[in-house]
């Protein structure tokens, strides 16, 4: 343990990180290896002295092309358009990224204490509730828009990906691994999770990337509240018939069957979504 700090004091110090001043505790973590910081990171504003936890993860590979230019994974890259502005607090934000010929050291705030929401949706021993679900998935959907108007498409959008913070509610979405640069044309590949996979991926092998998001909303909403998937298998996704196993609210169904629209044409948007009259009913707890 002490030689990997000082390993990665090492490499803080080579990199001239002033905005995090002392190393005091070292740890692996779940997501990624933890590092207790006191100091300003990045130029936030917090009191002298505060201590501010963050991620230091690092990404191997081959960074260096043609005339010692160094290349950003893209992964690296959606984090940092991901990150850009302050409107939105429902991302893991990149602090800083390192780029070596062979690594790449990734600085990231720290969330925590958190769980993914799939461990917190099994921890409730049933499924959620409308409001309890309605305030997770604002966010959630909040996050995606703010990716789409950054020019990231998330690629893998589901509850393993969501951390939520059990005390506050407060949640953030994470794991850019499967995305890619939104854009308007056809998409070929499919990196996220199959099971969240759009039926057009399974019928033709191309999808939106809008439509894609929407669709893996639609699913998480579902599993959220009835504590299952919607559909098991490629078979009932290409069907698309949405059944629901709890009671919900008649806006609440037609917001998830919407989403889950097997045209994605007939799909809302996610501005759409955030205008939905089921994200404004009240209903008794």
């Amino acid at each position: 343990m002490e030689s990997q700090m000082r390993h990665i004091t090492c490499i803080l110090r080579e990199r001239q990180l002033r905005h995090y001043g002392h190393v005091e505790h070292f740890s692996k973590g779940d997501l990624a290896r933890k590092i207790l910081i006191v100091g300003d990171p990045s130029g936030w504003t917090r009191p002298r002295g505060h201590p501010h936890n963050i991620w230091l993860w690092q990404i191997e590979g081959h960074f260096r092309r043609g005339n010692n230019l160094l290349k950003v994974p893209l992964e690296v890259g959606l984090m940092e358009l991901a990150s850009s502005g302050f409107e939105c607090h429902g991302i893991i934000r990149l602090l800083e990224s390192f780029i070596g010929t062979s690594k790449v050291l990734v600085v990231m705030e720290l969330f925590e204490p958190c769980i993914n929401l799939l461990d917190f949706i099994n921890s409730q021993k049933r499924p959620l509730a409308e409001n309890q679900a309605k305030r997770v998935f604002l966010q959630v959907v909040l996050a995606a828009h703010h990716c789409q108007k950054h020019g990231v498409f998330h690629g893998d959008i589901k509850p393993e990906n969501i951390l939520i913070q059990v005390t506050t509610g407060q949640v953030k979405l994470a794991d850019f691994a499967s995305g890619n640069i939104m854009h308007g044309e056809i998409y070929t590949s499919f990196s996220g999770t199959l099971i969240y996979a759009p039926p057009e991926w399974f019928l033709f092998q191309h999808y939106m990337a809008e439509h894609a998001t929407v669709w893996s909303l639609g699913v998480t909403l579902y599993e959220m509240l009835c504590g299952c998937m919607p559909f098991m298998w490629v078979e009932a996704v290409v069907e698309a018939q949405v059944t629901f196993t709890q009671e919900l609210s008649i806006e609440c169904q037609d917001l998830i069957k919407n989403c889950l629209a097997f045209n994605p044409l007939n799909r809302p948007t996610v501005k759409e979504i955030l205008k939905h009259s089921w994200l404004y009913l009240k209903l008794s707890e």
